[in-house]
C-alpha cells in the first residue's frame, strides 16, 4: 500500500506521460523501493572478503564472507575432516611414514578450520541475537541486543583478518626447523650477560609453542650468559615463525 503522498505523486506523474502499463508498474516498484529505505553500507574489505552489512533503518541484519571464500573454506575444512578419519584408518596407522605426512598436513590447515569454525559459532549467535531483537517489543532488551550485534561483528572482522593471513600462499621453507645463534657483542661483560638474557628468552618462547630446543653448542662468558650459543629448535613450522629474527640486537647498561 502506498502513503497518500506518494499516491498523490505517482498519480501527478502518471497524468504526465503516455498511458504505458509496463512503465507504471515500474514507477510502483522504484517508489516501494525508495519507501523500504534499504541501505547497504561496506563494513570491512579485505583480501577477497566482502564484509557487507544490509540496513534497514537502524537494524543491522548480517556481515557475510565472500562466497569464494567461504567455499573455499569449507573446501579446506572437507580436507582436514577426511585427513583426520585416514589417521583413524588401520592401514594408515601401521605404515609410520604416511602417518607423519597425514599428521603433517592435517596440522597445516588446522588453524584455519579453527579459525573457520570460530567465525561460523558467531555469525550463528548473531542471526539468533537478529531474530530475538526483532521479535522483541522491550526498548531496553532492544538496545542490549544491538551491543551484543555490534561486539560480535566486531570481533568477526578481527577473525577475518586472521583469515586472509592464513589463507595467503605459504613459504615452502616455512615448515624446517631452525639453527639459531646467538653472539655476544662488543661490550664485555654487559653483552655476554644481555646475550644469556636472549637465550632464555627464545627458549621459553619455544617451550611455549610446544617446540623442542636443543643445545648444540656454547661459549659462556666471564660473568654470566653467553658468547655465543647455537640452539637447535625443531618443531612445527619453526621457520615460518623465526625467519624474521635475523637482526643486532642492543641494550643499556644497568649499571650506567
Amino acid at each position: 500500500m502506498l502513503s497518500t503522498d506518494e499516491e498523490m505523486t505517482f498519480n501527478v506523474m502518471r497524468a504526465k506521460m503516455k498511458p504505458n502499463r509496463h512503465l507504471q508498474i515500474l514507477l510502483v516498484v522504484l517508489i516501494t523501493l525508495v519507501r523500504n529505505s534499504w541501505t547497504f553500507s561496506t563494513i570491512g574489505r579485505y583480501n577477497k572478503f566482502a564484509s557487507l552489512r544490509f540496513q534497514r533503518g537502524e537494524r543491522s541484519l548480517c556481515m557475510v564472507l565472500d562466497d569464494y571464500v567461504g567455499q573455499k573454506l569449507e573446501n579446506i575444512k572437507r580436507t582436514f575432516e577426511a585427513l583426520t578419519e585416514r589417521l583413524a584408518d588401520p592401514d594408515v596407522v601401521n605404515d609410520q611414514k604416511q602417518v607423519l605426512s597425514i599428521s603433517k598436513e592435517r596440522s597445516s590447515i588446522e588453524e584455519t578450520v579453527q579459525t573457520y569454525e570460530e567465525w561460523k559459532n558467531l555469525e550463528t549467535e548473531k542471526l539468533s541475537l537478529i531474530e530475538m531483537e526483532k521479535n522483541s517489543d522491550e526498548l531496553d532488551l532492544k538496545e542490549m541486543i544491538k551491543s551484543e550485534i555490534k561486539e560480535i561483528i566486531s570481533k568477526q572482522e578481527e577473525i577475518e583478518k586472521k583469515i586472509t593471513l592464513l589463507l595467503l600462499p605459504k613459504d615452502p621453507n616455512d615448515d624446517r626447523n631452525v639453527m639459531l645463534e646467538i653472539r655476544a657483542g662488543t661490550g664485555g661483560d654487559e653483552a655476554s650477560i644481555f646475550a644469556g638474557d636472549l637465550v632464555n628468552i627464545y627458549r621459553k618462547y619455544a617451550e611455549s609453542l610446544g617446540w623442542k630446543v636443543t643445545e648444540v653448542s656454547k661459549t659462556a662468558g666471564e660473568a654470566g650468559g653467553y658468547k655465543t650459543c647455537v640452539l637447535q629448535i625443531t618443531g612445527n613450522f619453526v621457520y615460518s615463525k623465526l625467519k624474521y629474527e635475523v637482526r643486532r640486537t642492543s641494550s643499556e647498561s644497568k649499571y650506567d
